[in-house]
């Protein structure tokens, strides 16, 4: 009998898990007891054991309890070997086959009885099995069975029998203890916590399952906001410091140096971070603003702040190109206002990096924009006041932080132009204070988004043609770079470069993706910013921050293949002038999916708006964008139809830390549970 054991205790502790084993469940991020019982099954076989051959559906799974006519026999068939035995089925006779387990024959015995599960061959009468268990001496595994995400070296019967295991060692003698608060587990009724565990990984029934999913949704909404208000806590503790207001004649000076007037929600953001920004503590502050709002003037606000205190400020983009634009367009501003800049990116030849470092080492250079080059162990800054962030969720957490620790915890800004539902983002960053950005500059010219079928592409050629002899410029992007493995179906760069380039000889034609050289790349894209190029032919590296006012018309091919927040990302490239522009989205797509997504992107022009509608649609995860955002993932709980349940959960959780509770001995297994976890919901 398995010994007792505590949820933190090493899974090399269970019977039957040796160094393969546990290497292999370490790869899966798994060590301990709790983590294996939080990797929950990613669905469910209904399991009941048929006994009637003719009710067998052709084609599908199924699981039969069949009794062992007769001796199994062994066949090599085109290099694979086939196990045969002769079944009964409720009296009837049929056949059952396995692929490569040779060793069976000694095994299984004519009369044992067993459960079969696997593909079901009418024709044949014949099971093709996926599993199997000895119906007289077996856990007869039948019912809702779990089917979890495996990898190798673990097969399906050892991570249930591992679960059940483990599941056994920790109810006793202790229990498994009870991490939400008893009032929040009877107000809004959830199953205790060793209850739920058990029947999310073995469900006696549907209502069972739901009762557990809804318990279990609930525990992770509400202990990730736990996680970000103890860390919160902790960072304001460090971050206190003497105010120091900032003056209506700075803002003035400031906005009269501007080669524009700033609308009235830039004016709103830009007196929040004025506040943040004198108060006594550091600003942790998300801006939120649709493609065009005009964000990154208030991140030049930030930066002319903190010159203005003899400190510096750093701006930090995920891609060269975005960093060297951001430097390009607003370096002569900062040099009317008397902040000297800098650009350091991977591509800064070593000479020039090395004045750079001494610069921004001893105080001479203020305002550094650039790329993860600022992130290097030698870049040094004299007194970092300001650390920016542009296209945030295209960091990671870690990367944040590495930046604010080459300051004395300066202010933080960071930019997004990934719309995120209002509420959501107010409850998922609850370690910043949020601002949006909802108004678009004055003079934008319309921006019109046509739906076309492939065969209706000559539509936009037509147009793209029009634009060119006018003077403006075309994006042509494509969902590949080249051919891969022949599917020459599938819109890509290459190809396209060469078709306009053929068909179009007069237009001047630029081809551009993420794999170039960096300085092709650079060399290209600043090419198509000087207007020496019409058209350019390019991935998705165009997607983020890329502004080119005489863009008015972009081809969106095999548009299907992009994700919705994508295709909006990718429309903000043109539009950003006076005159009129046009997004073609062709695509000859053919799932009710993929057309109600892009009619939504044709019908729906704010981003705001749009997110709404794309987390309706598909859930957060594109929306979210990739993997190091530092957005939870969430095992359980679904933020889009589950909004309301974390909002409740980020309710609960304030009000106790309000009432002083989240540190007392009584939330002891909560802070726990949250500090040794390593579920990714706590990446963030």
């Amino acid at each position: 009998m398995q010994r007792s054991l505590g949820l933190y205790d090493s899974v090399s502790k269970l019977t039957g898990i040796g160094t393969s084993r546990l290497e292999a469940l370490r790869q899966r991020g798994i060590e301990t007891i709790s983590d294996l019982l939080y990797t929950f099954p990613f669905r469910y076989e209904e399991r009941t054991p048929q006994r009637n051959v003719a009710a067998l559906p052709h084609g599908e799974r199924v699981t039969v309890e069949a009794e062992v006519e007769g001796a199994l026999i062994v066949r090599y068939v085109r290099g694979k070997v086939l196990v045969r035995a002769p079944i009964l089925i409720g009296g009837a006779p049929a056949a059952a086959t396995w692929f490569n387990q040779p060793y069976l024959k000694s095994r299984i015995r004519p009369g044992m009885r067993l459960l079969l599960t696997g593909k079901w061959d009418a024709a044949r009468h014949a099971i093709t099995v996926a599993e199997f268990e000895n119906a007289e001496t077996s856990e007869n595994e039948t019912g809702w069975v779990p089917i979890y995400r495996t990898t190798t070296g673990i097969s399906q019967k050892f991570w249930r029998r591992a679960i059940r295991q483990a599941l056994q060692a920790v109810a006793a003698p202790w229990g498994i203890p009870e991490i939400l608060p008893p009032s929040l587990c009877q107000k809004y009724r959830l199953l205790d916590r060793g209850q739920a565990l058990m029947w999310m990984h073995f469900p006696p029934d549907l209502e069972a399952y739901k009762q557990a999913r809804r318990r279990m949704a609930f525990e992770e909404l509400f202990t990730f906001e736990v996680a970000m208000l103890l860390w919160r806590a902790e960072q304001r503790v460090e971050i206190r410091r003497a105010p120091a207001p900032i003056g209506e004649a700075l803002i003035q000076r400031f906005t009269q140096a501007l080669p524009f007037a700033l609308t009235a929600a830039q004016k709103r953001v830009l007196d929040e971070i004025a506040t943040d920004m004198g108060g006594i503590r550091s600003m942790q502050r998300l801006l939120e603003g649709d493609v065009g709002s005009g964000k990154t003037v208030l991140a030049l606000f930030a930066l002319y702040v903190a010159a203005q205190r003899g400190q510096q400020g750093a701006l930090m983009a995920p891609t060269a190109l975005l960093a060297r634009q951001h430097y390009l367009n607003w370096q002569s501003v900062l040099a009317k206002l008397g902040v000297p800049t800098v650009l350091l990116t991977g591509q800064t030849p070593p000479r020039e990096r090395a004045a750079i470092l001494r610069g921004l080492a001893d105080g001479d250079l203020v305002a550094a924009f650039g790329t993860h080059a600022l992130l290097e162990e030698d870049v040094r800054f004299h007194r970092l006041g300001v650390a920016i962030i542009d296209e945030q969720h295209r960091f990671g957490v870690r990367q944040r932080e590495r930046l604010e620790e080459k300051g004395d915890a300066p202010d933080v800004l960071l930019l997004s132009a990934t719309p995120i539902p209002r509420t959501l983002a107010h409850v998922l960053y609850d370690d910043l204070e949020v601002s949006i950005l909802d108004e678009r500059p004055p003079g934008r010219a319309p921006l019109q988004t046509t739906l076309l079928k492939s065969r209706q592409l000559h539509q936009a050629w037509e147009r793209a043609d029009r634009a060119v002899q006018d003077g403006e410029q075309v994006y042509v992007i494509c969902p590949a770079v080249f051919d891969s493995e022949g599917r020459e179906e599938i819109a890509n760069v290459e190809k396209w470069y060469r078709h306009l380039t053929t068909h179009y000889r007069e237009w001047r034609v630029g081809m551009l993706y993420g794999e170039m050289p960096a300085k092709e790349k650079e060399a290209t894209m600043a090419a198509f910013v000087d207007h020496q190029l019409d058209v350019l032919v390019a991935s998705t590296v165009v997607e983020v921050g890329v502004d080119v006012a005489a863009a008015t018309v972009m081809v969106l091919l095999d548009a299907e293949r992009f994700g919705l927040a994508e295709l909006h990302q990718l429309r903000g490239r043109v539009g950003r002038g006076t005159r009129p522009s046009v997004c073609f989205a062709v695509s000859d797509a053919t799932t009710q999916e993929a057309r109600q997504r892009l009619s939504v992107f044709a019908t729906t022009e704010n981003g705001f708006e749009l997110a709404e509608k794309d987390m309706a649609l598909r859930g957060p995860g594109e929306l979210f964008g990739v993997r190091q955002s530092g957005l939870p993932e969430f095992q359980v709980a679904d933020l889009a139809s589950g909004r309301a349940m974390l909002e409740v959960a980020a309710r609960e959780a304030h009000a106790l830390q309000e009432e002083g509770l989240l540190s007392s001995d009584a939330f002891a297994s909560l802070r726990s549970f949250v500090q040794q976890s390593r579920s990714p919901v706590f990446v963030a």
